[in-house]
């Protein structure tokens, strides 16, 4: 039996940053109605981090970006061919879960910074007949706000060149 690993420093930084605004909810008794769910209280109220803009109650919420559109075979060798080029590739083999994430976090934000247009993202196809973690969780990835403002389309690799395991990223002008 294999030992647990221990998250990185890196790792545990990335957990904290993303959870910094999560309250924990307080369980219900057995008999309750599971559909309702009450928030715990807080004790004491923790200032917003520094650069943390609070939300105005007043501004409407921005409504969420559609989803990135999935592409028939035909439009996505379209759009590609008029970006032959592929100008970048990051490669997330041998890489957990987190460390991909944030792999593909900076990797677009760059990428968009420097002006490419199309990049790839290798992720792998999975062991056997399972879907891989990566390649699995990549199109949630490119579709949360931070990246799905800064991307035009994905779709996969044709099958010679590597299929569902290799996804192709276009990006938005600059």
């Amino acid at each position: 039996m294999k030992k647990p690993r221990h998250p990185t420093d890196e790792e545990v930084a990335i957990w904290r940053e993303s959870n910094r605004d999560t309250t924990r909810l307080r369980r219900l008794p057995a008999k309750a109605n599971t559909t309702t769910l009450e928030v715990a209280p807080t004790t004491k109220p923790t200032p917003p981090a520094a650069g943390h803009k609070t939300p105005n109650p007043s501004t409407p919420a921005k409504k969420p970006t559609a989803p990135l559109p999935k592409l028939s075979s035909r439009e996505a060798t379209k759009r590609l061919k008029q970006h032959p080029d592929i100008e970048a590739t990051l490669d997330l083999h041998g890489l957990t879960k987190l460390e991909a994430y944030s792999q593909v976090q900076r990797f677009i934000a760059r990428q968009h910074r420097a002006g490419h247009r199309h990049v790839v993202i290798i992720t792998g196809k999975g062991r056997g007949a399972e879907m891989g973690v990566l390649r699995s969780n990549l199109p949630d990835w490119l579709n949360e706000p931070p990246l799905r403002a800064l991307i035009s389309t994905v779709t996969h690799a044709r099958p010679e060149k590597g299929g569902t395991g290799v996804t192709h990223v276009l990006l938005k002008r600059v």
